[in-house]
């Protein structure tokens, strides 16, 4: 597989962490951030990476390109558990890959 761009940095609504990856043609992107529930979860989202002037955009179809959902965990969201849980939904979505 190969990883575009994987980054865990703390934005508006906490720590995300968050991976662009490319995959027999179609572009995904792994999201892992807190909810709403308490539950820090990893998805993984289908869609279409666009770079236009060196910056990247990720776009999807609602109902229409597939969501996954990797994994959750009852945690306080910090940079190390948002980083070591997000590693672990791209292991998941690796096996999920390798099984479709």
């Amino acid at each position: 597989m190969k990883y575009t761009d994987t980054t865990v940095r703390k934005g508006y609504h906490g720590w995300k962490g968050e991976t662009t990856i490319s995959v027999n043609g179609k572009d995904w992107q792994i999201t892992t951030l807190k909810r709403s529930n308490g539950l820090i979860s990893t998805v993984a989202q289908s869609g279409k990476l666009t770079i236009k002037d060196g910056v990247s955009i990720f776009s999807f179809v609602i109902f229409q390109d597939p969501i996954v959902r990797l994994n959750s965990v009852k945690s306080r969201a910090t940079i190390k558990t948002v980083g070591d849980i997000h590693t672990d939904g791209l292991e998941k979505f690796e096996s999920y890959i390798n099984n479709i």
